[in-house]
């Protein structure tokens, strides 16, 4: 019997959902989370790791080849960018297609691209008097947020928001539902 699907998952920050991602992996049969890489030294989820049993390694300067190589030694099925700041390059979505799933903290196709990130991203949310934010998790391509959209959840934006309250909806949205998507994804390759 074949064993469980291997995730490495890739962080740029304090890793809050990839801490999510273990937790909820453990109430999996089916999903191991083998490695979390970050591109910046990060020891308190180097701590987690380790006691939860997932390996952690840092990358840092960030290098492309070098990250697959590591990835690819874990013997990973899928990558989960979870708050990861770097643009994946063609040669690493060319080893694996349709297997690199990003989470995006707005409803897509707006407020994507380049530079649009956490605080960068609620702002413009605020600023454009939105009333309606969310989550997207998408498949990973060569272009900024474009990939095909698996799941996206919404949640009000108020007139008193501020960018900061605003995040703490999203981080909700994300702790609830980011890995109920990765997981499913993960059984949906194992019947292809």
């Amino acid at each position: 019997m074949e064993g469980p699907t291997r995730i490495a998952i890739l962080v740029s920050g304090k890793g809050s959902n990839a801490i999510n991602l273990i937790q909820q992996s453990l109430k999996e049969k089916d999903v191991q989370v083998a490695l979390v890489l970050s591109s910046q030294l990060n020891a308190d989820l180097n701590v987690y790791c380790s006691n939860a049993e997932v390996a952690f390694e840092c990358l840092d300067p960030w290098d492309s080849a070098k990250a697959m190589q590591i990835i690819t030694g874990y013997n990973a099925a899928l990558v989960v960018l979870a708050g990861f700041l770097r643009k994946i390059t063609p040669d690493v979505i060319a080893v694996f297609p349709d297997r690199i799933l990003n989470l995006h903290p707005s409803l897509l196709p707006k407020y994507g691209g380049k530079g649009m990130y956490g605080k960068h991203v609620h702002r413009k949310v605020i600023e454009n008097q939105e009333t309606e934010s969310g989550i997207t998790v998408h498949v990973v391509n060569e272009a900024y947020d474009e990939g095909k959209i698996l799941a996206q959840f919404s949640c009000s934006v108020l007139p008193k928001d501020t960018p900061e309250s605003l995040e703490q909806k999203i981080r909700s949205l994300e702790m609830q539902h980011f890995p109920e998507v990765v997981f499913a994804y993960c059984r949906a390759l194992k019947r292809c």
